[in-house]
Parts: C-alpha cells; structure tokens; sequence
C-alpha cells in the first residue's frame, strides 16, 4: 500500500526493508527474463528450456533437458520470481526459479487452445502443495503442528497455506491443520 511510503511529512529514513531472505536479484540481468516468461504466460505461448542450474525447488529425477514447458504463471514467492506451468512430455507441474533458468526459447507456438485445462491442472496441484517446492510423493496429507503459546500466536496471524486453520488449546498452545503434501519447504519451515 503506497500510503505508507509516500507521506510527504515522513523522512526517507523512517521506514525501511530488511529484505531478509530475498533473494539479490540483479534487475539489469533478470528483468527481460522475468518479462519474458509474464509475457509468454500472458500469451500462451510455448517454452522450449535448455539449461537450468541449480534445484530450489525439488525437480523431478525425471526431467531431461531440453524439454517444452507450458508457463501457467509467474509466482513471486519468498523474495525469488518463478514460473509454474506444466512439462509437456512428462505431462507434468512445474515450479522453476526464473533466476536458475540459464537458457531457453521462445516457441512461437500457443498453447491458448489448451489453457484453461492446463490452468485447472496447475492450480490443483499448487493447492497442495506447502509452498512452491515439489511433493515428496503424490499424496495428501491431513497434518497437526502444536505451537507454543507465543509461537502460535505468531503462526495463526500469518498466511501458510490456503487450508491451514488454528485453534487455541486449552493448555494454551495453539494448534495448525492443514492439509497438503509433504515437501522440502514444509520440513524447512517446521524446523
């Protein structure tokens, strides 16, 4: 909400960002990136990927470079932009951090046929996912976390995940339901 930075009556230096865990994203060398992938959302268009580094997200032992990809949509998550769509020969949901994508190319070739199916597709399985990070497996899990009392109080006061719920107990802790699969960002985030 812009109110907060642009009172004239305010100087510069009495709000600021800690920016803890963002990631140091250098515009001059992502930005056309990030364009890029919003724009071939935006226009269904195909993604031929050809070198990716790195695995912040937990890949598929599966995938094989090069492979097409129909990009569903940009996420900015956690202080790091991805693209989430779907690998059309493994007929499978990905999750990419656009920062570790090293090469690809644009398909002028349009999925748009094809969109409101694949988005259906996306959109499910992101809903059961904690996170952005790929399940461990293909299952749903009903999970129970129990937090302290001043833990909790943080917790419940915070988004998680589009079915998490909490309850006060009445030894005063709280306890968290959700229900999603389990994944590298889900254990990250219970330690």
């Amino acid at each position: 909400n812009t109110r907060y930075y642009d009172n004239p009556n305010w100087n510069k230096e009495s709000i600021t960002a800690t920016h803890f865990y963002e990631f140091d994203y250098k515009e001059e060398e992502h930005k056309e990136k990030i364009e890029d992938f919003l724009n071939c959302a935006s226009d269904h268009l195909e993604i031929e990927l050809l070198r990716y580094e790195g695995d912040s997200v937990s890949l598929y032992q599966s995938i094989r470079l090069p492979f097409t990809f129909y990009p569903i949509r940009v996420v900015y998550h956690r202080g790091v932009f991805f693209v989430v769509g779907i690998i059309k020969e493994l007929d499978r949901v990905l999750a990419l951090d656009i920062h570790q994508i090293e090469e690809f190319k644009i398909i002028q070739k349009s999925f748009r046929q094809n969109y409101s199916k694949l988005k259906s597709r996306v959109d499910k399985e992101m809903d059961i996912r904690f996170g952005i990070t790929q399940n461990m497996d293909d299952r749903v899990y009903d999970i129970e976390l129990e937090f302290s009392s001043i833990t909790g109080f943080y917790v419940k006061n915070h988004i998680w995940h589009n079915t998490f719920y909490t309850e006060p107990l009445p030894n005063g802790n709280w306890l968290m339901t959700l229900r999603c699969g389990l994944n590298r960002e889900l254990v990250g985030w219970i330690f």
